[in-house]
């Protein structure tokens, strides 16, 4: 049966540029959906984010953790909006109330006195703010927070989409098989959280695309798999690797990229290491010389240094950390030091801290009122993640199994084999860095407050890499287009989820009315007329739309070309 043109046409295999712009298309679709359900200050955090702007727009200056409050301005206005718990929570002095009370009585009047809230996100540094607040002044800013913040929502829906466009592009790169790379790529463009962490008014988003951009560099220097059995890979490398080990040039721009994503969000701080390893392991790819290696590194850390230099020494200076993470200040004015943070660690439950950060609640959070989607998606999502990995027992298997038949020998083909683990191994760093970035807020927050805290949406810039280490364990299995089955279902499961938890529960959520065109229209009071029902229903079917059409042509590459990858590994 003979297949429509357009598939033909952006048939991964032949056009990968033109099946990344379709994934492109889907997460702005997508990025406009969750901006129209999703109320103001409903993200995490968001009204604080919001305050950072203000304050920067009110005084010229960066706000300074524990000395700067939320502008009374932005009080008297953000409690016209309906709150989440969290936020009545800390604002319920200045008038805050919840979205029952909201639509049954209307919003309150602002306190006679406003209370002063600590503005707690002045923890970060101001690099995203100070970009954004122009455009925040000139959607409206206070005056108009319906448009200002809906705005900036969309910007970070771009910045997301590019962050996307640049990861599709570096796996076109660096896996050997299309189909491979386009089915990890449609699972990165329909992983809810992913979206969900950047869409809302934060820091984020910037975070997400400056150590997205820095991740490719460094992946290109140690997994450059060489020319696709495929054909030709269709975009060009930003930095072309050579077999002599990483260029100076890629290093200067690495550290520029992470100093700049540290200034973004100060969690990028786990990119360093994973990036200094790369260097390193890439000079030995290249059989560089101790000397140009560490020429190399120094370069990377000159130009990092350079860029966060004044943002750790203003640290240092004021409260003696080099990122002032507010639960590590409460610890050290307590008197809680290095032993009490050693003994906290070894009585927590380090398993299940993983496995809620990269299984269990890595798909989904409703927002900061944590709306749920429905429990089957997280069981659906956790077998899905276990046939995937389960890949890689099989392919350890297998390869012990083959050496031990071959007396020790490397095998013919080892070298390519070679490059694809090597994407595969640094994508398991990463991971690691980040779990150990986030395993230190974890224990600083069972010292603080009594609770273990590890949020997943963290550790984002690594999400779509921890995809990519479940293709690596699909493509290890047995069989060309079915082993990818498990990713398959986790796609069913992303999309799934995303469609009940935002058209679903959050709608209902929000508006306190059963679904339904009444409480569409009852969200859309929220938002600017640009963002009304119409504007959601079109967006609706357009991501419909986009996610049939990746879908058919990654079906199309997989049909024309089977897959079977663990025959090169």
């Amino acid at each position: 049966m003979s297949l429509p043109p357009i598939f033909h046409r952006l048939d991964p295999r032949t056009n990968w540029r033109g099946f990344v712009r379709v994934i492109v298309l889907l997460v702005l679709a997508r990025g406009v959906i969750i901006a129209c359900a999703l109320p103001p200050f409903e993200g995490w955090d968001e009204y604080q984010h919001v305050a950072y702007i203000v304050h920067i727009l009110e005084t010229g200056e960066d706000p300074v953790l524990r000395q700067t409050s939320v502008p009374k301005s932005l009080l008297r206005a953000v409690v016209r909006f309906p709150q989440p718990p969290a936020a009545v929570e800390q604002i319920e002095a200045a008038g805050a109330v919840d979205y029952a009370t909201y639509w049954q009585r209307g919003p309150r009047p602002s306190a006679d006195t406003l209370p002063d809230v600590p503005l707690y996100q002045a923890q970060h540094a101001s690099l995203y703010y100070r970009l954004v607040a122009p455009l925040f002044a000139w959607l409206g800013g206070i005056e108009d927070l319906r448009a200002a913040v809906s705005g900036l929502r969309l910007l970070n829906v771009c910045l997301t989409a590019l962050a996307v466009k640049l990861i599709l592009n570096a796996l076109g790169l660096l896996l050997k098989n299309r189909f491979a790379a386009a089915v990890g790529g449609l699972a990165i463009a329909t992983h809810p959280l992913f979206l969900m962490n950047s869409v809302r008014l934060s820091n984020d988003a910037l975070g997400a695309l400056l150590a997205s951009a820095a991740i490719v560099i460094a992946l290109r220097m140690v997994a450059d798999s060489g020319k696709s059995r495929d054909g030709d890979y269709g975009p060009k490398p930003l930095f072309r690797t050579t077999s002599l080990g990483p260029t100076v040039l890629q290093c200067i721009a690495l550290g520029g990229l992470i100093g700049l994503a540290v200034l973004a969000k100060s969690v990028n701080l786990a990119l360093v290491p994973f990036a200094l390893t790369c260097i390193v392991w890439s000079g030995l790819r290249g059989r560089l010389s101790a000397a140009a290696t560490v020429g190399r590194l120094a370069a990377a850390m000159i130009v990092l240094a350079a860029i966060t230099q004044h943002y750790f020494r203003f640290n240092m200076t004021h409260f003696g950390l080099l990122t002032p993470m507010q639960e590590a200040l409460v610890n050290r004015e307590a008197g809680r030091g290095a032993g009490d943070a050693v003994l906290t660690a070894l009585r927590l439950d380090w398993i299940r801290a993983t496995d809620e950060l990269w299984v269990r609640s890595n798909r989904w959070v409703g927002g900061w009122s944590f709306v749920p989607a429905s429990r089957r998606y997280q069981s659906g999502q956790m077998w899905g993640l276990a046939a995937a990995f389960a890949g890689w027992l099989w392919a350890a298997l297998r390869w012990g199994g083959r050496r031990l038949r071959s007396g020790g020998r490397v095998e013919r083909g080892a070298g390519e084999a070679a490059a694809q683990y090597s994407l595969f191994a640094a994508c398991l760093l990463l991971c690691l860095c980040f779990t150990t970035a986030l395993s230190y807020h974890t224990v600083q927050c069972q010292l603080a407050w009594g609770e273990p805290v590890m949020n997943p949406w963290y550790a984002a810039a690594a999400v779509p890499w921890f995809l990519v280490l479940a293709v690596g364990g699909c493509a290890a299995w047995p069989g060309r287009r079915l082993k990818f089955l498990p990713l398959a279902w986790l796609i069913a499961v992303f999309v799934m989820s995303e469609v009940n938890g935002v058209l679903g529960r959050m709608v209902t959520t929000y508006s306190q009315l059963p679904l339904g065109r009444s409480a569409f229209e009852r969200l859309a009071t929220l938002q600017p007329a640009w963002l009304g029902t119409p504007t959601l229903v079109l967006a609706v079917l357009c991501a419909a739309g986009l996610l049939a059409v990746a879908v058919a042509c990654v079906l199309v590459a997989g049909r024309k070309s089977p897959i079977d990858q663990s025959r090169a590994a």
